[in-house]
């Protein structure tokens, strides 16, 4: 008899012990901070066909958030690989960022570029700018593209260049032609795309077209974004 009770009250202790452990397991996720909004690194942006930038989800409960997934719009313009944004062609498509926890969401539109290419065979005359181009500081690099432009039609692309210690950006503009004494009839700005960053910047330069050389290697057009 006293062998049974013995057994009685250490089971009716395992109990006591299991109940308690799960109370407090209980009372820990009950008490659990839960993350109450989601947003994303980046607000709405444009980026040129076929690059790759990545994105990142932010949480005001960053330690609890614990996992997310990626969603697009369209995947003929923006395709998700995990959180790298992949620009596959022209267009805008939303991007979506659902959170693991509470099914929170976020969204962005992205704005994918057509590729600066420019035929020559499109236009009658051209003209030749030699640039000392210079964006946030930085000198222009193979992540610096800088095209030109007038009203907003692509006119030309610049190609990076080097002689000796000395480098540069050549860009041959192209333009339907220009009056006799060299008055031209299109204005041409420039724009330059940084593809570390995905980010376009307009120069505040502005050529008229007049079919002449800007710059010599000596004496560089200046292109600058402060």
């Amino acid at each position: 008899m006293r062998y049974t009770k013995t057994i009685c009250i250490l089971l009716l202790s395992v109990l006591a012990m299991t109940s308690c452990k799960e109370f407090f397991e209980m009372a820990d996720v009950d008490d659990e901070v839960l993350p109450t909004s989601i947003t994303i690194s980046r607000g709405n942006f444009s980026i040129m066909e076929g690059d790759q930038f990545v994105l990142h989800a932010q949480s005001d409960v960053d330690s609890l958030l614990n996992g997310y997934f990626w969603q697009s719009s369209d995947e003929s313009v923006v395709r998700m690989v995990g959180d790298t944004v992949v620009a596959v062609g022209p267009g805008i498509a939303t991007v979506k960022v659902v959170s693991a926890r509470k099914q929170l969401t976020a969204i962005i539109d992205v704005t994918v570029v057509q590729q600066w290419q420019v035929s020559p065979y499109d236009f009658a005359r051209e003209m030749m700018v030699y640039a000392d181009v210079t964006v946030k500081g930085q000198k222009a690099n193979e992540s610096i593209l800088v095209g030109a432009f007038s009203n907003g039609e692509l006119r030309g692309v610049g190609e990076l260049c080097q002689v000796g210690s000395r480098q540069y950006v050549q860009i041959r503009v192209y333009g339907a032609g220009y009056t006799e004494g060299g008055s031209g009839t299109e204005v041409i700005n420039f724009r330059c795309y940084d593809r570390t960053k995905a980010e376009f910047y307009d120069f505040p330069t502005r050529l008229n077209f007049d079919g002449m050389t800007h710059g010599t290697l000596s004496n560089l057009y200046k292109l600058t974004i402060n």
